[in-house]
């Protein structure tokens, strides 16, 4: 079986995240991680549930951590836009679905307003 690519877990990253309104992210030292793109940018990474962020912790110091969706429209994504970085979206064995903050911003209130 064949794990799915990264513009697919994009999309199901999407619909949990509209579903569950949470996204998750890992911790370490109070602080969410960022990873560092080969273009040297870092990106914050995130994924659908707290089972499939801790699969991705190298090691124990690293927790997932809750973020709805409220905190990552209203502070993470402007924070991450305004540091030039990007989000890692889903990151699975070193690959990930990398949008700018703006964008991804763009695409969440759009399938939301597509829900309403």
């Amino acid at each position: 079986m064949s794990l799915p690519g990264p513009e697919q877990r994009f999309e199901l990253w999407m619909e949990e995240a509209l579903a569950s309104e949470l996204a998750w992210g890992l911790e370490s030292a109070g602080r969410l991680i960022r990873y560092r793109l080969q273009d040297g940018r870092l990106a914050l990474p995130l994924w659908p549930s707290q089972e499939s962020a801790a699969l991705e912790a190298p090691d124990a110091s690293e927790q997932p951590r809750r973020i709805g969706l409220d905190e990552l429209l209203d502070g993470l994504l402007p924070a991450a836009a305004a540091q030039h970085e990007a989000l890692a979206i889903y990151p699975l064995k070193g690959a990930a679905f990398i949008i700018e903050a703006q964008q991804l911003v763009d695409r969440l209130m759009e399938a939301w307003d597509e829900d309403d």
